[in-house]
């Protein structure tokens, strides 16, 4: 009887081998059909520690990715990276990243910790803001002179869903608009005298009109479904580029492009010697968040930008084929190698405790310059703090850092 059960077992294990080997084979061979025939490149020497991965306590899954345990030992992350990127030394800084990510409901990381950080989620317990991405991007661009300049936004409105073929587009310069943050033309000239210029792009789905509600001299839209893309001019080469992370194919992809070519050239005449390049110029690609089921444009969109601040010998076209060749199923380590390393650059520079406490010392700062007169504080003081406080807010959309230090600088000025 016990040579029949250990029979059986012996069994169910060579069948259990055969089908993990038989399932290997099949994923090489989808892998082969969609033309990303690249093989697991190590990566480039360097002393530990080794790019890893951990998750929740207990394994889970979204989708078709696995969330493995923090409390059992992480694998070496291994990620199937094209030749070009894999000569790009920012991108291996990102893969080397020590990393254990919590993530909630797919969109973005909960601040966290990597291994090197004594910053963890119990004091910093906020979710990952759009403005904390920018601002990372602008801080790597400040270290990295020349290479690119941050200014402003663009939104585009749209009046229904995502998936509608025909997409109108609200074109009330409240609405929807182009809006470069250069406060006079010695800021613009010296944007332009940069590598690249990028304005992050924010689309936006309305469904009913009555969610658009005034602030200030702009709109918010409550409850609005919205997507992160880019806009990248290059200096160099004289030419504009629409980017977004899922490619040309969405049905939103030329309405969107279209209209920023129509308003681009009035809101920055300068541009009008450029080239944009439109949907007819451009190959029809798929991004390399299409078909990934993950909701994280904002990561997607701001990688693809990151790399082209870092990786110059790259050209447009060749980080786009690189990134869509990564399998989709490591796309998802990677994104979470990205977040780590934007905390750990974040926290190295102070960005991220800045990010962590800006909002009590702007409350902080408007307490008291409202109580300014009872500070012994004069009406000629109280004004150039008032100008610097606006100042302050201005920068906190995608220079926190900047926005942070101006806010404190107002608080010690009462002391």
């Amino acid at each position: 009887m016990n040579r029949s059960i250990q029979q059986l077992i012996a069994e169910f294990r060579r069948l259990r081998e055969e089908n993990e080997r038989l399932r290997r084979l099949l994923a090489q061979q989808r892998l082969e059909e969609q033309g990303a025939r690249q093989p697991l490149l190590p990566i480039s020497p360097r002393p530990p520690p080794v790019a890893t991965i951990g998750f929740e306590n207990t394994p889970s899954r979204i989708g078709e990715i696995t969330i493995r345990s923090k409390t059992s030992p992480p694998p070496q992350l291994r990620i199937a990276i094209p030749r070009l990127l894999n000569e790009c030394p920012f991108f291996q800084d990102i893969l080397r990243t020590p990393c254990f990510v919590t993530l909630n409901d797919q969109r973005y990381g909960k601040i966290s910790t990597t291994k090197r950080s004594r910053i963890s989620s119990g004091n910093i317990s906020s979710m990952i803001q759009y403005s904390l991405i920018q601002s990372f991007l602008m801080q790597l661009a400040k270290e990295n002179p020349g290479t690119a300049c941050l200014t402003g936004n663009i939104t585009i409105r749209f009046l229904g869903d995502s998936d509608d073929r025909d997409l109108q587009i609200i074109n009330d310069p409240q609405i929807s608009h182009i809006h470069p943050s250069w406060r006079n033309s010695e800021e613009q000239e010296l944007c332009f005298q940069h590598r690249l210029i990028y304005i992050p792009v924010l689309l936006q789905w309305v469904s009913q009109r009555n969610q658009l509600q005034p602030f200030g001299n702009s709109v918010t839209c409550n409850g609005c479904s919205g997507h992160a893309a880019a806009l990248i001019i290059d200096n160099q080469n004289k030419n504009i580029q629409f980017y977004d992370p899922n490619g040309t194919f969405p049905s939103y992809f030329v309405a969107a492009s279209d209209w920023i070519q129509r308003h681009i050239f009035q809101a920055i005449p300068k541009l009008r010697e450029y080239h944009y390049i439109d949907e007819a110029h451009v190959p029809q690609f798929v991004g390399f968040q299409a078909n990934t089921q993950l909701q994280m444009c904002t990561y997607f969109a701001s990688l693809y930008v990151a790399l082209r601040f870092m990786c110059p010998r790259l050209s447009a076209e060749e980080i786009n084929h690189s990134l869509a060749k990564i399998p989709k199923n490591q796309i998802f380590d990677l994104l979470s190698l990205f977040h780590c390393y934007i905390i750990e650059k974040s926290r190295q520079s102070g960005l991220l405790n800045a990010y962590a406490n800006i909002a009590e010392v702007h409350a902080k700062a408007f307490n008291l310059l409202i109580n300014a007169r009872s500070y012994g504080i004069t009406a000629n003081e109280e004004e150039s703090l008032w100008t610097l406080f606006k100042e302050a807010e201005y920068f906190a959309n995608f220079d926190i850092l900047t926005s942070y230090q101006k806010f404190q600088e107002i608080v010690q000025s009462f002391q």
